[in-house]
Formats: structure tokens, sequence, C-alpha cells
């Protein structure tokens, strides 16, 4: 498979790491479709890639690359939604199926978080479509908005979990002129916690209790307490700062949902 993407990290090594096209023309050139809206329209080929990518570690976190191997998402439930969001009223109802797929899941007790790959998200435009619309769904809002260098803005997008428990809610997907190298993933997608409990060995502080991380997920299943820390507090920060080049960029803190266009958000804000 070829690797378009050319990221050195933090001392300077040029990576190679393989885009969403690349995937895609792979997938052509071993026969298991024949142009990009196969793709689109293969849920199963759509989870595959995706996890693949996860595990490769470009993402910049342990944790998501050892959950991106199917024996240890037994508490990670995976949706996928082929719809569009690219009118307004595609982006409600395609906003609406995604608050029932997060329901279901809060109300599930073995559902610790929820992966929402939308293959048909593919542009800004349906992103801040189906941002904007989730402030409308009760249990939904969009916490803050960060201004980035003039150009971009930063979208914290949170669910309603528990009461007074919001969940902060990570975005993937292949828009390189917005996110960062750790976002980048092949598929749009969702990473939604869905539990308000802590994991068993997290060094998490949450003085109030009114946030739910991604990094909560337990992962004493298929990981010693041993393990944990030094993956938590050693390996997990390399690995980000190498994927980053060993710059810090806001876009890649978990608070952050998407990074967009600002003249874009702005002007469709405005319309709605």
């Amino acid at each position: 498979m070829e690797r378009s993407i050319n990221l050195p990290d933090e001392r300077g090594r040029v990576m190679h790491l393989p885009n969403r096209n690349d995937y895609i023309n792979f997938l052509i050139h071993r026969g298991f479709i024949s142009n990009e809206k196969d793709f689109q329209e293969s849920p199963e080929l759509n989870e595959l890639v995706y996890l693949h990518w996860l595990r490769r570690g470009q993402v910049g976190c342990i944790f998501a690359q050892l959950l991106g191997r199917s024996d240890n998402r037994s508490g990670i439930h995976t949706s996928i939604l082929c719809d569009s969001s690219a009118t307004l009223q595609e982006a409600e109802e395609l906003a609406q199926k995604i608050n029932m797929v997060v329901q279901d899941a809060v109300a599930n007790p073995k559902v610790e978080a929820v992966s929402v790959l939308l293959p048909k998200v593919l542009d800004l435009e349906s992103i801040i479509l189906l941002l904007l619309k989730f402030r409308s769904l009760p249990g939904w809002k969009i916490e803050r908005e960060w201004s980035w260098r003039k150009t971009l803005v930063l979208i914290g997008l949170r669910a309603k979990i528990a009461d007074k428990v919001w969940a902060e809610i990570l975005g993937l997907g292949p828009f390189a002129s917005c996110l960062p190298p750790t976002r980048q993933g092949p598929v749009t997608s969702l990473e939604i916690r869905t539990k308000p409990e802590k994991a068993p060995f997290s060094n998490i502080q949450l003085k109030k209790a009114q946030a739910a991380h991604l990094a909560q997920v337990p992962t004493k299943e298929f990981l010693s307490r041993n393990k944990f820390g030094p993956l938590f507090d050693i390996y997990t920060p390399w690995l980000k700062k190498r994927m980053l080049s060993g710059n810090e960029d806001k876009r890649a803190k978990a608070s952050v949902t998407f990074a967009v266009p600002a003249a874009l958000w702005n002007g469709l804000k405005s319309q709605l």
C-alpha cells in the first residue's frame, strides 16, 4: 500500500503514513472495490480500514492503538451510519440517528464507549452542518468555540451521558487542511465515552465529575496494572509528541471535536 503522508517525527525523521486515498487505491488494486463510491457503500470495509488505521498508532495514543484490536473491543460498540449530512435536512436526520446510538450505548451496561463511523460525511461543510444540528438536540451542546491562528475554529461538542456528566467527543476524518496528523483518519468518525465511571487505574482526577473522557475506558481485561502506568505516563505522551513532530497542537486536544475553517463555520452558523 502506498503511504502518501510524509511526516517528520520529533527528531526530524520522516514517517510514511497512509491516507484515505491510499487505502481506497489498495482496495481497488486488490479487487475488493471498483471505485470510492463502492467503499462508501461498504460498512464492513470502512470498519476494517478504520481499525487498521487505529492500530498503526498515528492517532498518538497507545490505548487507542490497543483498542483498535478486535479482541480488545468488547466494551466498544462500533456503529456505521451510511448517511449524508450535505443538506440541513440530512444533517438533522443524521444527528438524530447518532443521538439514538449514543443513548442506546449509555443504557447498555456492557458498552463503555462508542465509535460512530460516517462513511459519507467527507467534506467540511457536511461536518459543520452536522455539528450545528446537534445544538437543537436535548442532551447535546457545543461547549466551546476556540479561535486558532485566525483561520480555524476549534469546536468542542459534548453529549450528556448522566446527570451532570457530559462526554467529550473526539472527531477523526480525512481533512488534512484542518486536522492535525493525529486526527487524520481515513474514515470520518466520532469517538464517545458512554459511561461516567473512571478507569480503575487512571490518574485523571475529576474534581466535580462533570466530564467523561475516552482515557477512562477500562483496559483491565487486556492490560495489567503494572503495564498501565508506563503506557499512560510515558509511552502515550511520547507517541503523541512523535506524531505531532514534537510540537504542541491545540487541535489535538481531547476537548476538541473538530477543527474547521473559521469563515465557513461563521457563515453557516449565521444562517441557522
